[in-house]
């Protein structure tokens, strides 16, 4: 993961290898295809595709071109860009109203969003895979929407909780697994700062053996085991919901 520093004087934000501000703005403008607008790459942006890909400036260039195409495709049966994805779209309101997942009221202590995921209510059977993808594109939008890239000096990623607690064979989905996995990758890269695995039973250490080569080295790092307790870690009692082990009684479903 990089760090940023500030160059004395200039008052410039630089990355350790040594790439500035400046110099992302000029990268920006070498890698834009002509079917990407200028004012569309800001340099939070950028800067979050070169992490991903290790300041290799033809991959980011290459997923940059990818996304931007992903954004304005009519892609999983919409008749509108994925862009325009909302609370409206097919299947999201069905989606939340299981409560398998959704943003916490409350911020953790890193001051980030938390998204709660879950899993005991999730039947793959209850949607398409389509329908599940658009729900995960409005819940991820939803969340990058309270993240800080407006220059301000707020959080840039959101915490993910996996609420494994009482899961059964029947709600182990490799499919849609694979598909968040490639969301976040691809489209939501170095969005995902800390994603907690809590309450794994038994049976969910054969489900991660598959999982766990699918995932990037640096995003394997951020995935930790966790029990309830350990979430105090990360939030106050106050604020998380009582079945987190929390005393928050708020309904969110």
């Amino acid at each position: 993961m990089s760090k940023t520093k500030k160059t004395e004087g200039a008052g410039k934000e630089e990355l350790s290898e040594g790439l500035s501000s400046s110099d992302l703005s000029s990268q920006s403008m070498q890698i834009l295809d002509e079917d990407i607008k200028v004012d569309d790459i800001d340099e939070k942006l950028l800067r979050r595709f070169l992490r991903a890909h290790q300041m290799d400036a033809g991959k980011a260039a290459h997923k940059l071109r990818r996304f931007f195409a992903w954004k304005e495709s009519c892609s999983y049966g919409l008749d509108f860009p994925v862009k325009k994805i909302d609370q409206t779209s097919p299947g999201v309101q069905r989606q939340l109203s299981t409560g398998k997942c959704y943003i916490l009221r409350a911020r953790d202590k890193n001051n980030r969003p938390v998204i709660v995921v879950n899993v005991k209510q999730h039947d793959p059977n209850f949607q398409t895979y389509d329908e599940l993808t658009i729900f995960g594109v409005y819940l991820l939008n939803s969340a990058e929407a309270l993240l800080a890239d407006d220059g301000s000096s707020g959080p840039d990623q959101f915490l993910i909780i996996f609420n494994l607690e009482g899961i059964t064979a029947s709600n182990i989905d490799y499919r849609a697994a694979k598909r968040v996995i490639y969301m976040l990758t691809n489209f939501y890269p170095e969005r995902m700062g800390v994603c907690l695995l809590l309450s794994a039973p038994v049976l969910f250490s054969a489900f991660w053996v598959v999982i766990r080569p699918w995932l990037h080295p640096v995003t394997q790092a951020k995935v930790k085991f966790a029990k309830k307790n350990d979430l105090k870690e990360f939030l106050d009692v106050s604020q998380l919901p009582v079945d987190l082990g929390g005393e928050d009684a708020y309904k969110y479903f």
